[in-house]
């Protein structure tokens, strides 16, 4: 439930269509703020999550590399199996 504004309830057809956009206009516009707020704290979530996987990527990377290297040594030491 919840109020118009003013005291009396709207009798007439045309008030009740009225206070009935006005009421759905304020969930709107309430959702809307609340919304772009809650957005704020994603979008710095997610960047800092982004960061945290590119340098995941940029290890992983570096390791496969060592890795690599440490095959290409290893191959020629056993005779090129």
């Amino acid at each position: 439930m919840t109020t118009v504004g003013f005291v009396g309830l709207p009798v007439t057809t045309p008030g009740r269509v009225l206070s009935a956009i006005l009421i759905v206009s304020g969930f709107v516009l309430f959702t809307m703020v609340a919304a772009g707020v809650a957005s704020l704290f994603v979008r710095e979530d997610e960047a800092s999550s982004e960061q945290r996987e590119r340098t995941f990527e940029v290890q992983v990377l570096a390791e496969l590399k060592a890795l690599g290297e440490r095959l290409e040594r290893l191959e020629p030491a056993q005779g090129g199996r």
